[in-house]
């Protein structure tokens, strides 16, 4: 996969994850987050 699609996934699985784990009263935290994105085989921005 280029790294231009990997980086959009990304963004999308991010955006899945926020509208279905969380709203204005429960908030998810970056080790969550990053957290999820790895069980989806996704690393996070920064890792190598």
């Amino acid at each position: 996969m280029s790294e231009i699609t990997t980086k959009k996934l990304r963004v999308v699985k991010l955006l899945e994850i926020l509208q279905q784990n969380t709203d204005m009263e429960h908030p998810i935290g970056t080790n969550e987050l990053c957290s999820k994105l790895a069980e989806l085989g996704i690393k996070p921005i920064g890792v190598q």
